[in-house]
């Protein structure tokens, strides 16, 4: 009888109560993320490579590196850059007259993250950055994605990218 005890204690003991284990399960951390699909459905060219070099850089700040296939991957992501939108802003001087100060571009993508192992993605997150690039007078009616604008926009977003990927670390 005192042996049926001691065993359901030791069960108990090593599985826990029913509501947390006792023993720490082993902490899972990112160490390498594969981009399954980098969708640029823009009508701007490069803004898929643009993004993969800012993440890259935002990913490796936090120890974690861009892999080559799913093989040395802990995390595969999904990522859609939907639209790419740009707004003139202007400024009212004192005179009255305005003066263009800059266009504010907006990013919009969706990413999707899930496990190696995991068959199924997550329901995506839907990102949205926005960042201002100084014109001048002269093309402030035109809508042109510079490089500047481009760079902008897609550090933004690699670095919401970065700590979504944080998002799938347990600690």
């Amino acid at each position: 009888m005192t042996r049926i005890v001691l065993c359901m204690a030791f069960v108990l003991l090593i599985s826990g109560c029913g509501y947390r284990p006792l023993l720490k399960p082993q902490s899972s951390t990112i160490e390498a993320v594969y981009i399954s699909r980098m969708d640029n459905q823009t009508a701007y060219r490069n803004v898929g490579s643009s993004l993969l070099i800012a993440l890259r850089a935002h990913l490796a700040q936090k120890g974690i590196r861009l892999a080559r296939d799913t093989s040395d991957a802990s995390l595969v992501l999904d990522i859609r850059v939907f639209s790419i939108s740009v707004e003139t802003n202007a400024i009212f001087l004192e005179s009255n007259r305005e003066s263009p100060a800059g266009q504010n571009w907006r990013m919009h993508a969706t990413v999707r993250g899930r496990g190696v192992n995991d068959t199924d993605f997550a329901a995506p997150e839907v990102f949205s950055v926005s960042e201002v690039a100084e014109v001048s007078a002269a093309s402030a009616d035109t809508a042109v994605l510079n490089d500047r604008a481009k760079q902008l926009l897609t550090d933004a977003l690699a670095q919401q990218i970065s700590l979504f990927v944080l998002t799938f670390q347990t600690e």
